[in-house]
């Protein structure tokens, strides 16, 4: 569901894990996509995706926990993105991931999206925010 218009282009869409609770986001700008909290599900972005004009160039998990199942890895895996994952949290994955932490941006079109510790749900957590205005 499209939840809101980036102010120098591109939108913002939220996706429902009906039964979990979890919610996942993607961010569309100038060609380019980011998901951040992607489920286990991956279907329903591939489904999504399809045929539209961008590129999926990110995806990012804000934490690494039981209550949330991550897709994230292997939809980056399947269309060459970068996965970004916080460290804190990942002290024992034994697969490459890009590490997210306080600070970082990461570009998505003409929107940056900027990570935000946030410790709480697990000593990793990390919040994200966009770096432009929704209209």
């Amino acid at each position: 569901m499209k939840i809101g218009d980036l102010k120098d282009g591109g939108s913002l869409y939220q996706f429902v894990r009906i039964g979990k609770g979890c919610l996942s986001y993607l961010v569309e700008s100038n060609g380019e996509a980011a998901i951040i909290d992607t489920n286990r599900m991956i279907e329903q972005y591939e489904e999504f995706m399809s045929g539209k004009d961008f590129k999926l160039v990110a995806l990012l998990d804000t934490h690494l926990h039981a209550d949330h199942i991550s897709g994230g890895r292997k939809l980056a895996e399947q269309v060459g993105a970068k996965y970004y994952l916080p460290p804190k949290d990942a002290e024992e994955v034994t697969f490459h991931y890009e590490p997210l932490q306080d600070g970082d941006e990461i570009k998505v079109g003409n929107t940056v999206i900027q990570a935000l510790y946030s410790p709480g749900h697990t000593i990793g957590s990390t919040s994200s925010s966009l770096m432009t205005n929704i209209c």
